[in-house]
């Protein structure tokens, strides 16, 4: 662990288990300081064993006493254990051979459940993940850094990723005040003044992802989602019914959640029941777009606006999403971190090594206003 601490140069596997239409995303990453190379990035779909056994799980989830979604909880941990394995292990034969040697392993593991756990005296938040991190510090002979949400939940009932401090560093490329658009389950806005090392606002902005591809699974897509936008392309938004969800009180205090009820609410209201299929899912996408311009603009004040605005994340191949993205944050330009050499759907994983990276270099890596607590997740040793 101290040779860990004491290396000027690190290179670090990172592996985020993402939900089943993404699977495993993997990033290899060489650091020195500040500054990073990116070897290798890939998203890695799971196999249809591990998908079936996720779907079965959570079918089963809603009946009491059922022994054998137990047993598929088991049978879950143990394919994902060893995916993990096998994908570290091809993802380290596609890196030259000088820089095949790992020195810390961060995963993400895949969540197979969050939420409000209750006691006599108070509500706490929980987690579930899966897949055993002791088994790719043991094969490889590296510390594994992992669980971070989880630990979080433990010492602050919040479920954070540390990833500030690593878009800071990101930010540093991006401008005097950096603004950041993650487009995922959930979009997210982080903007943050360099100069004077502050973080302005760092939030959830509303529904994204999630909302959108349960209304094009609801419209019958191909593929049960709208990952480059195809659906919401062949339809028209109702502008119309955009107005009436937007104006919705109940809908807006439900924003920032990502349950089934809040998309239930939304797919079900009655200002969608006449619209086409086609037509719905445009609707949608241009609502989710909406709400993430109305959010930008009423939060942030005139003189801490970005003068762009950064795209990352899964959302940002759906193309009918970032047009709407952009016609409502116009004249904002809406431009990919790619043009920071920053893979666009893997930004996550870049701030979360250059956080841990930070961190083994002893620098204090929390923003005072982000009230976070500096604590690093939970290390598995061989």
């Amino acid at each position: 662990m101290m040779k860990l601490f004491r290396r000027k140069k690190r290179q670090f596997l990172i592996l985020s288990a993402s939900d089943i239409h993404i699977g495993l995303k993997c990033l290899y990453l060489e650091l020195m300081n500040n500054t990073w190379h990116i070897h290798f990035n890939q998203s890695i779909h799971y196999p249809n064993t591990i998908i079936a056994c996720i779907n079965e799980i959570y079918e089963r989830s809603h009946k009491a006493d059922d022994f054998d979604c137990i047993q598929k909880i088991a049978e879950l941990d143990n394919r994902l254990s060893r995916f993990y394995l096998e994908i570290a292990r091809t993802i380290l034969t596609h890196i030259p051979e000088a820089k095949r040697h790992t020195d810390l392993i961060i995963l993400n593991r895949f969540s197979l459940w969050r939420g409000a756990v209750e006691d006599k005296e108070k509500q706490y938040s929980w987690s579930l993940s899966s897949g055993d991190p002791a088994i790719l510090s043991s094969s490889f002979d590296v510390p594994v850094i992992t669980d971070f949400a989880h630990q979080n939940m433990i010492l602050t009932n919040t479920s954070e990723m540390p990833l500030l401090y690593g878009d800071f560093l990101i930010a540093q490329k991006a401008g005097t005040i950096a603004g950041f658009l993650d487009i995922g389950s959930l979009s997210r806005l982080t903007v943050i003044d360099t100069v004077q090392q502050k973080l302005i606002i760092d939030s959830v902005t509303g529904p994204a992802s999630s909302l959108i591809d349960s209304a094009a699974k609801s419209a019958g897509a191909e593929c049960g989602f709208d990952r480059d936008g195809t659906v919401a392309l062949s339809g028209t938004p109702d502008t119309k019914a955009l107005e009436i969800l937007f104006s919705d009180q109940n809908l807006n205090a439900m924003r920032n959640e990502n349950s089934s009820d809040y998309l239930n609410a939304v797919l079900s209201h009655q200002a969608l029941n006449e619209i086409q299929p086609n037509n719905k899912v445009a609707t949608i996408t241009a609502f989710v777009a909406f709400t993430i311009a109305d959010f930008y603009k009423t939060k942030i004040n005139s003189d801490q606006k970005p003068d762009k605005l950064w795209l990352c994340g899964g959302g940002t191949y759906n193309m009918a999403l970032i047009e709407y993205c952009k016609a409502y944050l116009s004249p904002l330009p809406v431009i990919s971190v790619e043009q920071l050499g920053v893979p666009d759907n893997y930004k996550s994983l870049l701030s979360l090594g250059l956080t841990v990276n930070s961190h083994l270099n002893n620098q204090q890596v929390f923003f005072p206003q982000s009230g976070a607590v500096p604590h690093f997740g939970k290390w598995i040793f061989s």
